[in-house]
């Protein structure tokens, strides 16, 4: 670091303190003035990567002078511009938290070139920022979660920056930036997160004059980095980082797993089939640490054995500490760390009605905590989950997934109202160059980025009344109609004047700006575990056996009295589910009368867990059937069990509901 310092007043003497009064290898100045009673001093500095005399050339491209009120006005200036990207109405004390938040949020990255563009790369060597300004301090780990998406909504002017500061890095040691402080390198905590941000940019329309190829190869060329600290081994013959290669590694893999989706995610807009299909791949390595017993992710040697005893409450250090499995975390934390792949979470768990089960039991006290040894940054706990690191920011908005908005609704209140403060305790963690503030903010506004790179927001519950947002050229107007302490609930969202569906917004009609309106009620809504359009299907099964009607069906015989059809999986249509049909006797053999559908009820809900499980169906299994005791017709049929039947419809919807929901 060279630096340049000018005095407002000529000094009369200085001199050199010795090496033994000072603390590391700076040196120190004592300079002397003669100054008259009441005469200010003042001073100015300038930093530089380059070289000296690049910071006195910085300290002279400054035209105010000695003027301190007039910088000191600069700045106030500065930082009222960033407050009206956001403005809040409301509560007083939610309202000036809120603000406060949205100051941490952007007091990093920090201006890293000259005035001239020149900086000293990570190489080492001098360069030039060519059409581009040159950012550093990229605390990776932390801030990739809403911080760096924080930029693309509230401050999209430097996005461009802010990316290419992460991407060029890529030209000067061959690989894209992992934590870079002060321009360079130095490899702290996991994952290669500035993919997410990289390619959220591109996707959000911020890199259109970079080629996307240069992008690819870079993010590709970092994500082939995979090694150990302590041996070497192959990571994609393993298939995760194992306990004797490297430190922290459930941790390590969970987060490069989300790293090769993003990549996965670039390849496949390009049109590069391989590496889309090797990135999704790898995207999937998490599923090799699943542990169903315990409902973790667990830490694995080379050879594939868990690491024994396992205590899902024992809190990693920082880092890549060989000791331990998780960074700054625990294994009950690190279960959710599945933010590419939630569905495919769901599924490990055996269904929406255990992970529901599992989620909850996060959030509920276990004494257990006060006996594991912990790491400083376990703070701002509710049950067994932190708020206090960043592991653990999206696991509130696990439960839109889960069909439970009212659970997101209400952890996100307990976690405002409790961690997020106005007094000196602040925030219940290290901000950690604003990650802890930027869900802060987002969790306000109602809405978080639960997977950082795509442009997909999950809706939450706002905290406050209003808050008019600047996005870009745009206003964004977010309202919550009737909030109040007790009114935490949402009960219907519109986005200009138009119901949103689920609970998903995407970047676009947020940039888009408009009117965002949250209904607020004090009642909880309904806490049926199951998807909204799977609860609507299992509706529409009891309508159909009711009527005797059928959408969409595959039979494995020609029945006169069902309709036209399409005979095959490939002819459904994306938004209507095929309700599939199966002649019995073709399927698990003949059911004759209550007592053997009963015997066979078992048979039946396999069969309808292989169908959903291959082909994403959802299935109908009709009761209907030849009885084979009854006179043939015509055509060598028998009379069916249809009149006979009454009721069984609805207990075919229920073996339905069961599967959609992880019950059966």
């Amino acid at each position: 670091i060279a630096y340049a310092v000018q005095f407002s007043r000529k000094p009369t003497g200085w001199r050199l303190l010795s090496a033994k009064s000072v603390d590391g290898p700076g040196k120190r100045y004592v300079f002397d003035f003669d100054l008259g009673d009441g005469e200010p001093l003042f001073a100015k500095a300038a930093l530089s990567s380059v070289d000296p005399a690049a910071a006195k050339a910085n300290l002279l491209a400054d035209p105010d002078g000695f003027g301190f009120d007039a910088r000191r006005a600069d700045c106030a200036a500065a930082w009222e511009d960033i407050f009206a990207r956001a403005v809040p109405e409301g509560d007083p004390r939610t309202s000036r938290i809120f603000s406060t938040s949205l100051y941490h949020s952007f007091v990093e990255p920090s201006l890293y070139c000259d005035a001239d563009g020149r900086f000293r790369g990570a190489d080492g060597k001098i360069r030039r920022a060519e059409g581009y300004v040159k950012y550093t301090m990229f605390s990776l780990w932390d801030t990739y979660r809403a911080q760096c998406p924080l930029f693309s909504v509230l401050r999209p002017e430097l996005v461009r920056d802010l990316a290419l500061s992460m991407l060029n890095e890529y030209d000067e040691i061959g690989r894209v930036a992992k934590h870079q402080t002060w321009g360079q390198e130095v490899y702290c905590m996991v994952g290669d997160h500035s993919i997410p941000f990289i390619v959220d940019s591109y996707f959000k329309g911020f890199l259109n004059d970079v080629d996307p190829k240069r992008i690819l190869k870079a993010i590709d060329a970092t994500a082939r980095q995979r090694k150990g600290r302590y041996r070497d081994f192959d990571y994609d013959k393993v298939g995760y980082f194992p306990i004797n290669a490297h430190g922290s590694p459930c941790s390590h893999t969970l987060e490069h797993c989300l790293d090769d989706a993003c990549v996965a995610m670039l390849a496949r807009r390009l049109g590069d089939a391989e590496l889309t299909a090797f990135y999704e791949r790898r995207a999937q390595y998490y599923r090799k640490l699943f542990d169903p017993v315990s409902g973790c992710f667990r830490a694995r040697y080379e050879n594939g054995d868990w690491r024994r005893p396992f205590d899902p409450l024992l809190y990693g250090a920082g880092g890549s500490n060989r000791d331990f499995d998780y960074t700054e975390s625990c294994a009950y934390n690190y279960a959710w760390h599945l933010m590419h792949d939630p569905e495919g979470l769901i599924e490990l768990h055996g269904g929406r009605t255990r992970c529901l089960k599992a989620l909850d039991r996060l959030f509920q006290k276990d004494e257990g905590w006060a006996t594991r040894r912990r790491d400083g940054d376990c703070t701002g706990l509710i049950g067994e989950f932190a708020q206090g690191n960043e592991p653990q920011h999206h696991i509130p908005y696990y439960f839109q997934f889960l069909g439970r908005g009212d659970r997101t609704a209400e952890v996100v209140r307990e976690i405002c109202e409790r961690y997020y403060t106005d007094d000196p305790r602040g925030v219940c963690g290290n901000d950690d160059c604003g990650q802890m503030s930027a869900w802060h903010v987002f969790s306000v506004m109602g809405f978080y980025p639960f997977m950082p790179c795509g442009g997909e927001y999950v809706l939450g519950a706002p905290q406050l009344g209003k808050v008019t947002a600047r996005v870009g050229g745009k206003t964004l107007t977010i309202r919550a109609d009737g909030i109040s302490q007790q009114a935490k609930y949402v009960r219907s969202v519109t986005l200009n004047g138009k119901a949103v569906e689920g609970f998903k917004l995407m970047h676009d009609q947020v940039a888009a700006g408009g009117e965002l309106v949250f209904k607020m009620t004090d009642r909880k809504p309904s806490a049926e575990p199951v998807a909204p359009r799977a609860k609507a299907v299992v509706e529409n099964l009891r309508a159909i056996g009711q009527s005797g009607r059928f959408v969409y069906a595959w039979s494995t015989a020609d029945y006169d009295w069902l309709p036209q059809a399409p005979t095959t999986f490939q002819e459904k249509t994306d938004d209507a589910p095929l309700i599939t049909f199966y002649e019995f006797n073709r399927v698990i053999g003949q059911w004759y009368g209550k007592k053997l559908y009963e015997r066979n009820k078992p048979l039946m809900k396999a069969q309808l867990k292989r169908e959903f499980r291959e082909y994403r169906t959802i299935p109908f299994v009709t009761w209907h059937m030849e009885n084979p005791y009854s006179p043939k017709d015509a055509n060598g049929r028998g009379a069916w069990f249809r009149k006979e039947s009454k009721g069984y419809p609805s207990e075919h919807a229920d073996v339905v509901r069961e599967i959609l929901d992880g019950t059966g």
